[in-house]
């Protein structure tokens, strides 16, 4: 067959065309011609004239009865579809640029796993994926045309000589800037279209069905064509190693022409192919534009397609990315409205967007991250977010602080930043250590009774660690060593742990670390013994062989539950326990120096230890990382900021009544618990960003309080955590991430319930994020009016990783073991106020409220939630009904905040 004496009449979206020219102005097509049916031609001439005969003519007679039926099909499909077209280039006649994407073996196994599951096949996905970049980088709408190259053998199992392929238009109706469909949805009404484009359906005349759409199109000036994007699936080609292409079905965008940018014309500005080979899927993505342009498309679609992978459940459309019509515009959208819109195509917000993606990983949950997106909004905690300023800062010269992050700077707020950004501080090290006072160093030596040479440090104590101290003093020296059991394997011996133990202290600032109190009431100090210091006066072994692991731990706790410190030591504790049937260790150490980040990087060291290895990394000083703390605060910003939250703020004390006696603050104590299984708009809302989900408890217990107190401005204290603080002025952070010093800190938070939910929420993340700058304040209480409830949220789901990021999932040789109730709680129960005189009676808590009250929300990585209230028995005159009561209506709060959110 000649090349130049072929002609062909095609009711597809070509008219006759002679084929002396058809191979240089349509490669695409003779390409087909070539490589579809060529090897059937070269089998009947090479002998197989026993094989029955291909005719084209009754598929070709088929064809042409079909066309008014499935003319109007598609017809029907597009009717009412309206789009604005993008501007190409127009004297580009073939794509400037090209961009290769490729998808390794076991994410390929991956993806044909979930559409196996899903019943859809791999070029649904892949279809998705392109579909995902026309809405949310391209066209800015949930529905979109595009073009999909098909090929079809009649009735798809008898072989076909002669040209069966034709471009088809398709069209995606995810949703709208007010929600779109997931992506398990979306992938079936994919494959939907994709099986209604099989068989004599699939050959309808595409210049027809334009012609149509145009004529019904609404406004006076249509656009010139349908749709500007092209979708090409080859299928499984054969080995690379292989010479015969053959049954590559669509050779034109593999850049095949002499020319190396590819053939010689492209009907369509935006074309996109892949196809399997060797196990990898293989894609190329070529446009009529800028190579930059190209390649932050390429981008955005392999990041689409690790979302279709990875997202069933999840909206397959960020709609913060779609144009909005119509609507309010949200509150992301506000903060850039006078921005320019950069449309998805900015080589710099494009390279801060991949090392976002790189930093949050699967923290995102399935959530796709716009330009305008706030990246606390995707699950990034104040950790990545230290992790991403400094990735910011070593790979693009970005300088941008965790406290701007947190504040909810998104992507484009990042790269559209001036070159004269802020710069933050180095961490501390920069700061040398002051001598001591002699007279202090004197002094507090002879309050220890410790030798002077043992004082390593003197540091006032931080804000967070007051609070603790003043809160154990004003219930007795009570609640704040609970212990922490882990269960050891039989290998280990009291020796091994003992040198582990003494190790261990050596490294960690904290576990030789103390208080005393200075001259006046307010004087707080906190003193760290130097390294010569032995643990081992803090260790104590038990051996009993009558009774299981378990009793001789109930039994070694309700003992050391009655015992308080004197703080003339550090405030550490351990003991070994070695019964018949196994062993365990108890280990007490004072809230006031540690909390849930620093707590892990002890258990962390302590397994490695125990696994025979070493420290892999050594924490900052306690005494640099107070200094660096102090030195970034700004007292008066702080001032000038509580004075600001607090202003409206009313006096809340909870379960006081007046009329009856005021009981004595060393009195018995209440605990209540239990773990909940949400309800589903709770459950929608646990699988948001922790800030988000935090807002949301925080504003449910501020509703509650409400409920109880009749105050429409409720105060409670909130307890907070961050491995990042800023200065005020957000000119400098430090990254705490590598200190085992505690960062909890108790501040008074206020609210004015007045506001719409949807700004209460705004606001509380707000707060949070400032959190970062003046959470380490020493005067917010006394621009506090009086409050007596605390609330302490924990998320249990970040993991201790070490600086590079690497997790620090290794072999365990401690075992975390659950006390038992009502064991568990008798710590905070049972406990009876303790007289032993320690070195911070001095300290002023005469402007605490004679009770309290605490209430404990933990997020389970799982979805779980545990909610738990604790406190002194004379609240609420007794009734225990009325605390279960606040429980009860603090969870229904909380379904009616996760109902509107949702």
């Amino acid at each position: 067959m000649s090349r130049r004496g072929l002609a062909l009449y095609l009711p597809l979206s070509k008219v006759t065309v002679s084929a002396g020219r058809f191979n240089q102005q349509c490669p695409s097509i003779w390409n087909i011609l070539q490589g579809f049916y060529r090897r059937r031609l070269n089998n009947d001439v090479s002998g197989g004239i026993d094989e029955p005969k291909h005719l084209y003519r009754p598929f070709a007679r088929t064809v042409a009865s079909s066309q008014q039926a499935s003319i109007t099909y598609w017809t029907d499909s597009v009717r009412d579809y309206t789009y604005t077209p993008l501007d190409f280039p127009s004297d580009n006649l073939k794509a400037s640029s090209a961009i290769h994407l490729n998808l390794e073996p076991s994410k390929l196994s991956l993806l044909q796993s979930k559409c196996r599951e899903l019943g859809v096949t791999i070029k649904a996905a892949l279809q998705l994926s392109w579909i995902k970049v026309l809405c949310e980088s391209l066209y800015r709408q949930g529905d979109v045309v595009y073009g999909e190259v098909v090929s079809t053998d009649a009735d798809d199992d008898v072989a076909i000589v002669g040209p069966v392929i034709n471009t088809l238009p398709l069209r995606a109706k995810l949703g709208g800037p007010n929600g779109c469909i997931n992506v398990s949805r979306a992938l079936a009404l994919v494959q939907k279209q994709i099986d209604s484009a099989r068989g004599p359906n699939s050959m309808a005349s595409l210049r027809k069905i334009q012609t149509l759409w145009r004529s019904g199109y609404e406004g006076a000036d249509a656009p010139g064509a349908l749709f500007q994007s092209l979708f090409v699936f080859d299928g499984v080609l054969g080995s690379s190693n292989t010479s015969d292409d053959s049954e590559k079905l669509f050779k034109s965008v593999q850049a095949e022409a002499t020319d190396a940018a590819g053939p010689a014309y492209d009907d369509y500005p935006l074309i996109v192919s892949f196809h399997i080979r060797d196990n990898v899927l293989n894609g190329k993505l070529r446009a009529k534009l800028p190579q930059d342009r190209v390649e932050s498309l390429g981008k955005s679609l392999s990041a689409a397609l690790d979302h279709v992978i990875h997202g069933l459940d999840v909206p397959v459309v960020d709609t913060n990315c779609l144009k909005t019509v119509n609507s309010t515009p949200s509150r992301e959208s506000k903060t850039n409205a006078k921005e320019p819109d950069m449309n998805g195509l900015t080589p710099a917000a494009d390279a801060v967007l991949k090392l976002v993606e790189t930093v949050v990983g699967t923290r995102r949950g399935g959530k796709k991250i716009g330009y305008n997106t706030r990246l606390i909004n995707v699950g990034l905690d104040s950790i990545l977010a230290i992790r991403l300023s400094k990735l910011l800062k070593q790979q693009l010269g970005l300088s941008v602080s965790v406290f701007e992050i947190m504040k909810g700077a998104g992507v484009r707020d990042i790269s559209t930043r001036p070159a004269s950004s802020r710069k933050p501080a180095t961490n501390g090290t920069r700061h040398q250590p002051e001598p001591l006072r002699q007279d202090l160093k004197s002094a507090i030596a002879k309050t220890l009774g410790q030798p002077e040479h043992l004082i390593k440090s003197i540091v006032p104590a931080l804000p967070g660690q007051r609070s603790h101290l003043e809160l154990w003093l004003h219930n007795g020296k009570r609640f704040f060593e609970a212990p922490w059991v882990y269960r050891l394997p039989e290998t280990f011996d009291q020796e091994q742990l003992a040198d582990c133990w003494s190790e261990l202290a050596k490294t960690h600032d904290v576990l030789r670390t103390t208080f005393v109190t200075g001259t006046t009431s307010t004087e707080l100090y906190q003193v760290t013994l130097s390294e010569a210091w032995s643990a081992r006066s803090r260790f104590i072994a038990l051996q009993d062989s009558s009774k299981t692991v378990e009793e001789l731990i109930a039994e070694h706790v309700s003992n050391e539950n009655s015992k308080s410190s004197d703080l003339k030591e550090p405030l550490v504790r351990l003991s070994f326990l070695e019964a018949a049937d196994g062993k365990a260790v108890v280990l007490r150490l004072h809230h006031a120096l540690y909390d849930a980040w620093s707590i892990k990087m002890i258990e962390r060291d302590l397994n490695d230890l125990l696994n025979g290895g070493k420290i892999q990394e050594t924490p900052q000083s306690l005494e640099q990382a107070v200094r660096s703390i102090r030195e970034i605060r700004q007292p008066e910003a702080e001032e000038a900021y509580w004075r600001g939250h607090l202003s409206a703020a009313q006096e809340t004390v909870l379960g006081h009544n007046a009329e009856h006696t005021v009981l004595s603050a060393l009195g018995p104590q209440f605990k209540i618990s239990s773990t909940i299984a949400p309800q589903n708009s709770i459950k929608s809302l646990l699988q948001k960003s922790s800030s988000e989900v935090s807002a949301a408890l925080i504003l449910s217990y501020a509703r509650t309080l409400q409920h109880f107190t009749q105050r429409t401005n409720p105060t409670f204290g909130l307890n907070h955590a961050s491995r990042s603080l800023s200065s005020p002025d957000g000119t400098q952070t430090l990254d705490l991430t590598a200190a085992s010093i505690p960062t909890l800190s108790v501040t008074p938070f206020s609210i004015d319930l007045e506001l719409s939910t949807e700004e209460l929420l705004g606001f509380i993340q707000d707060h949070l994020a400032q959190l970062n700058c003046f959470s380490q304040t020493d005067g917010a209480r006394k621009l506090s009016p009086k409050f007596n409830s605390h609330l302490n949220i924990i998320h249990r789901r970040d993991h201790v990783s070490s600086q590079n990021g690497n997790s620090t999932d290794k072999p365990k040789a401690l075992e975390r073991y659950r006390l038992p109730e009502p064991l568990a709680s008798d710590y905070f129960t049972a406990t009876e106020p303790s007289s032993i005189v320690s070195t911070i009676d001095g300290l002023g808590i005469a402007h605490l409220p004679d009770h309290h009250f605490f209430f404990n929300v933990i997020v389970g990585e799982s979805g779980d939630v545990n909610v738990s209230a604790s406190g002194d028995k004379a609240l609420f005159n007794g009734e225990s009904a009325k605390v279960t009561m606040l429980v009860d209506y603090f969870l229904a709060e909380l379904s009616n905040v996760s109902a509107r959110e949702g």
